[in-house]
C-alpha cells in the first residue's frame, strides 16, 4: 500500500474502523532520512495498516485532535482511539508501533464460538525425521557468510 495523504475532510472516510499509522509533519521539522525510508518500506510490507501523512499547516482540525506541538508526530489509531503516540519518531520506533497496532487489532477481533459437536479423537502418528549432522569443518569467509 502506498502512503495516503489525509486531510480534515477525508479523515473519517479513509480511516473508518481500520487501523492507521499517521505521520504528522510540516516539513520544517527535520525527519531522519532512515525514518522516511523505513516508513515507506513499512507501508509496502504491512497491508493491514493504512500509512498516512498529514500536513498540519493545512489541517487545523487534525492538529487539534492529535494535539500537534510543532514537532514530527507518529500516531497509531484504531477504532477511534490513539493506541501509539511518539513525538519526533525514529526508524527504530516503527516496528514497535506497528506491532502495538496489530496486537490491538487482534485483541478487538471477534471471537469465534467453539463448535458444539466434539470431533472424534484420532490417534496421532508421530514421524521421526533423520537430522543431518555436519561432522566436518567448514571454511567460512566474509564472502560465503550469510
Amino acid at each position: 500500500m502506498t502512503l495516503v495523504t489525509i486531510t480534515d475532510d477525508n479523515f473519517a472516510e479513509i480511516v473508518g474502523k481500520r487501523a492507521l499509522l499517521l505521520l504528522m509533519t510540516n516539513g520544517s521539522d527535520k525527519l531522519r532520512g532512515d525514518f522516511k525510508v523505513a516508513f515507506g518500506k513499512a507501508a509496502d510490507e504491512h497491508k493491514s495498516v493504512i500509512f498516512a501523512q498529514v500536513d498540519p499547516d493545512k489541517n487545523a482540525r487534525l492538529v487539534e485532535q492529535f494535539n500537534y506541538q510543532g514537532k514530527s508526530l507518529l500516531v497509531g489509531w484504531f477504532n477511534n482511539e490513539v493506541v501509539v503516540r511518539r513525538s519526533r519518531p525514529w526508524a527504530s520506533d516503527l516496528p514497535g508501533a506497528i506491532q502495538t497496532i496489530k496486537d490491538t487489532i487482534a485483541a478487538n477481533a471477534p471471537v469465534e464460538p467453539e463448535p458444539t459437536e466434539q470431533p472424534e479423537e484420532t490417534e496421532a502418528i508421530e514421524e521421526t525425521k533423520a537430522m543431518a549432522v555436519l561432522d566436518k569443518p567448514m571454511a567460512v569467509t566474509d564472502a560465503t557468510f550469510e
